[in-house]
């Protein structure tokens, strides 16, 4: 894959509207696996837009996503998922220091990121209301319904433990990854397991331990 790498670098640069490129994903975290796509954040200079690029490229899945300076401040702004291409970006071309700049802007706002209050309450209004059901499943034996419920929540459950935080959520590739990051009722490792690979009354139990820990905290 390094030799992709290489040549989708060397083809990047030697386009004089291209001001810095960073590998981001899977493969600047070092976490890759076989089927990973490969992917690229490119910085245009004086370019207003340019469009997302996806194709199979030497059996690999390359992804190319393309911001002028002005698009890049402004999407670290109002989206926070942003962040984390420059937190986990590899720089691999910035002759002008722009990306730097970028990442240490980006790791500054992860710092200092709050949870908007309505982004709290909403979670957390819905975490109660499955809560219940959960609850209440239990109670009746039904182990189909405490699996169902337990399967349908779980991304929300993970954006309470992001919320509760006060971090913004990463991809939904990057969630394990990011895991350590936070402070959690389990080990990420038993969170991760509990959660998805055990019985469905582990899941269930884990469900709601997870959604009391979080609703204390939001």
């Amino acid at each position: 894959m390094q030799a992709l790498i290489d040549k989708t670098l060397e083809q990047l640069k030697s386009d004089p509207k291209v001001w810095g490129v960073l590998l981001t994903g899977s493969y600047a975290r070092g976490d890759a696996t076989p089927g990973s796509d490969l992917d690229f954040w490119v910085l245009l200079r004086d370019v207003l837009e340019r469009r997302f690029r996806a194709e199979q490229v030497d059996g690999a899945w390359l992804e190319i996503h393309y911001r002028n300076l002005s698009q890049a401040r402004i999407r670290l702004t109002q989206e926070p998922i942003e962040l984390y291409n420059h937190l986990d970006g590899r720089i691999l071309h910035d002759p002008d220091s722009h990306l730097a700049q970028l990442r240490a802007q980006a790791a500054q706002m992860f710092e200092n990121y709050r949870t908007p209050e309505a982004e709290s309450r909403a979670i957390a209004y819905w975490l109660s209301g499955v809560r219940r059901k959960l609850e209440a499943a239990f109670a009746a034996g039904d182990t189909v319904k405490i699996g169902y419920l337990s399967s349908t929540s779980a991304w929300k459950i993970l954006e309470g433990l992001w919320a509760a935080n006060n971090k913004p959520m990463p991809p939904s590739g990057s969630v394990g990854a990011h895991l350590g990051r936070l402070e959690l009722p389990l080990t990420p490792a038993q969170l991760s397991h509990d959660l998805f690979a055990a019985s469905p009354e582990v899941r269930g139990r884990t469900a709601l331990h997870l959604m009391d820990w979080t609703l204390e905290r939001l």
